[in-house]
């Protein structure tokens, strides 16, 4: 039987704007929560445009706000849906469709910021509420899903020898 522990904390504190549907969470091998999100930003040139952001549990009971990510030039409206993994050496790795350029793109995300995307994909279809899925791989690295044009695809992506996740194309 499942029950309510606890209050519930706000995990989206430092949001720009009102956040959107689109929101990806996982616990990692420590029992931290971590959580991925899309969220309005008007911007200095007064347009909406909506941007990624992450938080975790620690962070939260912290009072921290979340961290910032990449800001797309529009609203993302339902088109992109975070999807969060812990790789086998710890590290979150986030897969999204920029909604901007359509890529499948995947970043490393920390309670330090976001890392540089890398397009796994060149084209992922733009289906409502359907974004790349990502999974540990083996040895490090990450497995993505996505589909485009009615057709599934899987990539394996494998750290460099720096230890940074590296593009497959």
């Amino acid at each position: 039987e499942f029950r309510p522990l606890g209050a519930a904390r706000k995990a989206s504190d430092g949001c720009p704007g009102k956040t959107g549907e689109p929101t990806a969470g996982l616990m990692d091998r420590h029992g931290v929560v971590h959580l991925a999100g899309v969220c309005g930003d008007r911007g200095t040139e007064d347009k909406w445009r909506d941007r990624l952001w992450y938080n975790h549990s620690t962070r939260i009971e912290s009072g921290l706000a979340v961290v910032l990510g990449p800001r797309f030039s529009t609203g993302a409206s339902e088109f992109v849906y975070p999807t969060l993994a812990e790789d086998e050496r710890g590290g979150l790795q986030l897969a999204y469709r920029d909604v901007d350029t359509g890529e499948g793109r995947l970043v490393r995300v920390s309670g330090d910021g976001f890392g540089v995307p890398i397009v796994f994909a060149r084209s992922v279809s733009r289906r409502l509420r359907w974004n790349p899925v990502v999974t540990a791989a083996r040895g490090g690295g990450v497995h993505v899903v996505w589909e485009d044009g009615g057709r599934v695809f899987l990539r394996s992506i494998r750290p460099s020898v720096t230890g940074r996740v590296s593009s497959p194309i």
